[in-house]
C-alpha cells in the first residue's frame, strides 16, 4: 500500500529522455511546482512507495515497463495518484484504453505546456470528501446542503462529462445510476479506474436498475445502493462510514 500520497506537493517525472526530462522539470519548476525525475517505471514505484506526490507525469515508452505499466501497477496497488501520459506514438485507440485504466489524461508530444500546467494545478485543489453525481438540480442542492451541516465538503456534478472532468477525487462518490448523458455504472468504472480504494453509494429511483446493477455492486466491498427515496440520516450515517475508512 502506498502511503502519504497526497501529504506533500511534488510531481514525479519519469523520462528516460535526459535532454527532455531536465527541460521538463525546468519548465514545471518554473511555473511553481516541486518535482523529481526518474528514467524508468521501476525508480518511479520505488521512489512512490516512500509518499510525498500530488501526481506523476511520465513518457509512453519507457526502457522496460512502459508507462502504461506503470499506470497498471499503480491502480493495481491501489495509489490513487494522478497519471499524465505523455507520448509522440500513441494512436487514439491506445489513448482512450489508456484512460480506461485510469489515465487522468493522455498528451501528445510536442507537450502542449499550458495544458500541462494545467492539469497539474488541478492536483493542489482543496480536497473534498464526497463527489455527488446527480442530474437533479433541487435533490443535488439540498443533498450538498445536508452534508455540508454534517461536516461534509461536497463536490456536485450534474451528469457523467462533469463527473469525470474532476482531477483531484474525494474518497466516497454518491451516484445516480440513470444520468442525462449516460448511466452511472459507467461512470463508476471509470472514476475506479482512477482510484481503485473510491467507496460508492448508488442511488435510484428505479427499481429495474437496481435489481441488475446489485449484480455488479458484488465486484466492491465497499459498494452500496439505496432506492428513492431514500433515509437522509441512513445515507448520512453510511457516507460518514465511508468517509472515516477511506
Amino acid at each position: 500500500m502506498f502511503r502519504g500520497t497526497l501529504r506533500d506537493g511534488r510531481l514525479l517525472i519519469v523520462e528516460d529522455d535526459p535532454d527532455l526530462a531536465e527541460n521538463l522539470l525546468e519548465l514545471v519548476e518554473g511555473e511553481g511546482f516541486s518535482a523529481d525525475v526518474v528514467s524508468t517505471a521501476e525508480a518511479a514505484l520505488e521512489r512512490l512507495q516512500h509518499g510525498g506526490y500530488r501526481g506523476v507525469i511520465t513518457d509512453y515508452r519507457l526502457p522496460g515497463c512502459s508507462g502504461v505499466d506503470l499506470l497498471r501497477l499503480l491502480r493495481a496497488r491501489d495509489c490513487p495518484l494522478p497519471v499524465i501520459l505523455v507520448s509522440a506514438f500513441l494512436d487514439p485507440a491506445s489513448a482512450g484504453r489508456a484512460e480506461e485504466l485510469g489515465a487522468l489524461a493522455v498528451l501528445e508530444k510536442p507537450i502542449n505546456i499550458g495544458r500541462l500546467f494545467d492539469l497539474a494545478r488541478e492536483f493542489f485543489e482543496p480536497a473534498h470528501s464526497v463527489l455527488i453525481v446527480e442530474d437533479n438540480e433541487t435533490l443535488a442542492e439540498n443533498l450538498a446542503e445536508a452534508l455540508t451541516n454534517c461536516g461534509f465538503s461536497p463536490l456536485v456534478s450534474g451528469d457523467s462529462r462533469s463527473a469525470l472532468a474532476h482531477r483531484a477525487l474525494p474518497p466516497v462518490a454518491l451516484i445516480d445510476l440513470r444520468l442525462p448523458d449516460g448511466n452511472g455504472f459507467d461512470v463508476a468504472l471509470r472514476l475506479l479506474a482512477r482510484n481503485p480504494a473510491l467507496k460508492i453509494v448508488f442511488v435510484t429511483a428505479h427499481a429495474d436498475l437496481a435489481h441488475k446493477e446489485r449484480l455488479s455492486q458484488a465486484l466492491w466491498a465497499t459498494t452500496e445502493l439505496l432506492l428513492k427515496p431514500f433515509d437522509l440520516p441512513q445515507l448520512i450515517r453510511r457516507l460518514e462510514a465511508f468517509v472515516t475508512a477511506a
